[in-house]
């Protein structure tokens, strides 16, 4: 895979692809990951399943690249946004997690549609990721675990993200999981009876 380097206001925004995906004609699918994914993840094997489109592939500034001079989600968003526009081709946005929220945050004429994969719109009651999220707080990811998931050493404050929601003018498919977040862990949720 080729590395390319795309300067915005906000720093460095690098995108991995085949040559042909960053040269051809061929709209693009930007596969924007999660919070801490590794090269490994499915997100990035998506090439072979779509070859009518280049597939590119983002980070989360900080992970496996270099960190913006500022990282919220609007800052993100606004630095890929730049990044893709200098393609001008269309593009659809495949996004999970924070990388969805980064996709919301988008506001690129070029972005024509977005695929959403779990984004935490509300983080207080994240369980499944507080003790990654937690573990992290010694890395240089610190300053993106405090500002998109409200996560500090001793405690967890609520970041609702869903006002990205209002903005949104492309069409747009968001999954989720089947278990509702809450305080309880799914080992301890208890189902409701029917009736």
């Amino acid at each position: 895979m080729e590395l390319r380097r795309f300067q915005t206001a906000y720093g460095e925004i690098w995108l991995r692809g085949e040559a042909h995906a960053f040269d051809a004609d061929t709209p693009i699918l930007l596969a924007l990951a999660r919070e801490f994914a590794t090269d490994g993840d499915a997100l990035f094997r998506l090439q072979p399943h779509v070859p009518e489109a280049g597939v590119l592939i983002g980070h989360i500034p900080g992970n496996h690249c270099p960190a913006l001079r500022e990282m919220s989600v609007e800052a993100i968003g606004a630095a890929y946004s730049e990044a893709i526009e200098t393609l001008n081709r269309p593009v659809v946005v495949v996004a999970e997690s924070a990388g969805a929220l980064v996709a919301l945050a988008m506001r690129s004429a070029c972005v024509r549609g977005q695929v959403l994969l779990e984004p935490p719109l509300r983080t207080a009651k994240l369980w499944p990721i507080i003790e990654l999220l937690r573990r992290s707080l010694g890395s240089a990811d610190r300053e993106l675990v405090n500002a998109v998931f409200g996560c500090f050493e001793s405690r967890i404050e609520d970041r609702d993200h869903r006002y990205l929601l209002g903005d949104v003018r492309i069409p747009t498919q968001v999954f989720w999981g089947a278990i509702p977040l809450g305080g309880a862990s799914p080992d301890r949720a208890q189902p409701k009876p029917r009736g």
